[in-house]
């Protein structure tokens, strides 16, 4: 947080002031599992915070974007008390700063149990095997359900919609491909392909698609954005400069490689 600081507020570089086409709208805290445990939770939600204040100085009138993308792992284990203290954070977060939102991605990283476990077997040095997390699959989607659960009871049903859970599949930071999840566009499947959806991952897609068509206002952005399409982001695996460091695995780990050649749809 400290770093973080000074970087907003000291850097000379960072604070140049832009002309309104070049202002920064939106922030993405990610990588080191932003929601690893209960301390490092409370810290990326107060980093969100000083992300938002540092963007709206720019300009009164923008509505400033904190994306925050996590496994969802932690919030499978989670006490329930813990997981509303967070919830009602990011919504005092967003009533304090008067403009901007919070959306958390929380990041599939395969659509069935076989998948998920090869990717983060995959991911696991051999020699830190306590690093692996079994049963991948199964803490994501309870993860998910646990946090958008308290979302709708201290947000949502409170009438703030500036604080948004959606689903992401794939690898990386870069969203440059999407799944459809309303029926069109069959041809856009750039990574995981509708015939390897586990039952649970299908009930996810699912969920998502009745929280953005009931609640229009926490997800405009995709009707916006997309034309009308509702779609869930979809990361790709691009060797942009973004993402050079993780695509550098591919050399490094053979079973990153064989990952990718088997499942990574472009």
């Amino acid at each position: 947080m400290c770093q973080v600081k000074e970087w907003f507020f000291n850097n000379p570089a960072v604070n140049v002031r832009t002309n309104n086409k070049d202002y920064i709208k939106w922030a993405r805290i990610q990588g080191g599992e932003p929601f690893l445990y209960w301390e490092r939770a409370v810290a990326t939600i107060e980093l969100a915070k000083l992300s938002l204040k540092w963007m709206l100085e720019q300009g009164a009138n923008l509505e400033p974007r904190v994306v925050i993308q996590t496994n969802g792992i932690w919030f499978a284990d989670a006490p329930r008390n813990e997981i509303e203290e967070i919830v009602n954070e990011m919504l005092s977060v967003v009533n304090e700063v008067k403009s901007g939102r919070i959306c958390i991605e929380l990041s599939f990283k395969g659509p069935n149990p076989k998948i998920a476990e090869e990717y983060a077997l995959a991911r696991i040095p051999k020699e830190d095997t306590k690093s692996y997390i079994k049963n991948v699959f199964k803490k994501q989607v309870d993860g998910f359900k646990r946090l958008r659960e308290a979302v709708i009871q201290h947000v949502w049903s409170k009438g703030c919609s500036r604080v948004a859970i959606y689903p992401v599949a794939g690898f990386g930071p870069c969203l440059n491909g999407f799944i459809p999840i309303d029926g069109t566009q069959k041809e856009i499947y750039p990574l995981f392909h509708p015939s390897t959806w586990d039952s649970c991952f299908d009930k996810i897609i699912r969920i998502f698609r009745k929280d953005v068509t009931v609640s229009s206002c926490v997800y405009r952005d995709y009707r916006q954005r997309f034309n009308n399409v509702i779609l869930i982001p979809m990361e790709v695996m691009e060797a942009k400069k973004f993402q050079r460091g993780w695509t550098a695995y591919l050399k490094k780990q053979p079973l990153i490689r064989e990952f990718a050649r088997k499942y990574v749809r472009v």
